[in-house]
């Protein structure tokens, strides 16, 4: 069983001068509280880090220089030292620590899919003008983002986008001067082509990609591709300029937008970083102009608009986690996992699920499934790993925690599967792509190609009776994962009968 960790006892202190009023997120380096300074009483982010990672002085030159800029857009870096911490009943360690901003409302992420729509796209443009001015600050003091996406930008008390989580943050210049970038990082659904294809790139180019993934999202609760590669049946069209087949791809799934936002959005996401436009291009583009060139009475009203739109999506958000045990349900605003930095020949990714998959929890990468009534825990995930098994015979192990017994691995094994004959359109679109001189890109996505798919199942009681079956993807590739995932839930539902 997973079990509440007591974060309100007046002993948990960081430095002896913030009270740990709660964990907000874990990862593998460090942990995240919600913390109070003793003095002022202002609540603040307090990044604790497990143990110094070999970019932590970097990290700290970059927030102390986004920081200075004091930009309402951006999570800003209060302090940083090290000291005492103490947590409970466990004992004092010394450790590093950052102090953050706080922004007290969540990610945007959960406010867009947990209303399970997007914004209106004049609201849409209200709140992307902010976050391309945090963006602008940034890029014009010398810094690249790197990850820029919903999970990373914030909203404080009035639901204003602050962006945060700069650890894959570079300087735009380079490690040579030279303005090119060669650590190949990010999240595989917001991260460029270039990329991908393991080239030295332009890091601001790279945001602006990113920046119109975001963009989309935003509007329409989608993304428009999975990874902007030549194997992605949605970004291979982008690539080869054929927008009306693109569009045509993607309609029923982001539904009808304008043709002003389609045209930026291309701009944003094109395949050649050169041609993307600057954050100054994107103000001018006539789909952002309208909020641009507001006068200070429209611009007040459509804040006002806006805020009683995100009041709305409050209320939802909170409807979607009030079922979820905090552990599970706590934003992480923070980590990202799976960061190697310390191997910069390999290709790290935080996988985000395909928003098209996503249950309504506003949670990244999890799935829920509750169940109501009175259980034997061990006994329930025995059965189950035992129908599992049944079910799926030689396709599957099952690995099985020994320390916890509520929790096991289901790993499926991915059997390669014989290239179908390309019809005649398919053919003219491959014979498209080979012009554009992408030899090297198979090998390289090869690469990131997982040959199995796993599901991490975990059993544990929810705060207001019943249990949560959690599922988590541990490895392997998105569509498996829900496939999958489809078969394991139905044999749940008839274990249940």
């Amino acid at each position: 069983m997973e079990s509440k960790e007591d974060n309100t006892e007046e002993k948990s202190t960081i430095n002896g001068k913030y009270k740990v009023i709660e964990t907000k997120g874990k990862g593998a380096s460090a942990i995240v509280y919600l913390a109070e300074d003793t003095t002022t009483k202002k609540q603040y982010a307090v990044k604790v880090l497990k143990e110094k990672t070999p970019t932590f002085e970097t990290e700290i030159k970059i927030l102390k220089k986004v920081s200075s800029l004091n930009n309402p857009y951006i999570v800003n870096l209060i302090e940083f030292g090290e000291g005492p911490i103490k947590i409970a009943s466990k004992p004092i360690k010394i450790c590093d620590y950052l102090v953050l901003e706080f922004a007290s409302k969540g990610e945007l992420f959960d406010y867009i899919y947990c209303s399970g729509n997007g914004l209106k796209e004049r609201n849409a443009k209200f709140i992307f003008h902010k976050i391309l001015k945090g963006v602008q600050a940034f890029h014009n003091s010398g810094i690249c983002h790197r990850d820029l996406k919903m999970q990373n930008i914030l909203v404080d008390e009035f639901f204003n986008p602050k962006i945060c989580d700069f650890g894959f943050a570079s300087e735009i210049k380079g490690k040579d001067g030279s303005g090119k970038l060669t650590e190949f990082l990010g999240t595989i659904n917001y991260a460029s082509p270039e990329i991908f294809l393991h080239r030295p790139y332009n890091g601001v180019k790279a945001d602006i990609f990113s920046l119109g993934v975001v963009l989309l999202n935003l509007v329409t609760c989608r993304i428009g591709f999975i990874q902007a590669t030549r194997k992605d049946k949605y970004y291979k069209h982008i690539m080869i300029r054929k927008y009306s087949n693109y569009w045509e791809s993607v309609q029923n799934q982001i539904g009808p937008i304008s043709e002003e936002l389609k045209d930026l959005y291309i701009k944003m996401v094109c395949f050649n970083p050169e041609e993307r436009p600057s954050i100054e291009e994107i103000f001018k583009h006539p789909w952002m102009k309208e909020v641009t060139n507001l006068n200070e009475s429209d611009y007040k009203k459509l804040e006002k608009e806006v805020f009683e739109d995100f009041l709305e999506r409050e209320i939802k958000v909170k409807e979607s986690n009030e079922n979820l045990e905090s552990d599970a349900s706590s934003s992480d605003i923070s980590l990202g996992n799976n960061r190697g930095l310390d191997d910069q020949d390999k290709i790290y990714f935080d996988l985000d699920l395909h928003p098209k998959y996503y249950l309504k929890t506003g949670l990244n990468m999890n799935n829920y499934l509750k169940i109501n009534g009175n259980l034997n825990p061990n006994h329930f995930m025995n059965k189950l790993a035992n129908k599992i098994s049944s079910e799926f015979g030689d396709k599957i192990r099952i690995d099985i925690n020994n320390k916890d017994k509520a929790k096991f691995n289901v790993i499926f094994e991915i059997q390669e599967e014989e290239e179908g004959e390309k019809n005649e359109e398919e053919q003219k679109i491959e014979e498209e792509l080979d012009k554009l001189g992408l030899e090297d890109l198979d090998e390289i996505e090869e690469e990131i190609e997982k040959k199995e798919s796993v599901i991490q199942i975990k059993l544990f009681e929810s705060v207001n009776g019943g249990y949560l079956v959690r599922f988590a993807k541990k490895g392997g590739e998105i569509e498996d994962y829900h496939k999958n995932l489809d078969s394991i839930i139905k044999i749940i539902k008839e274990l249940l009968k």
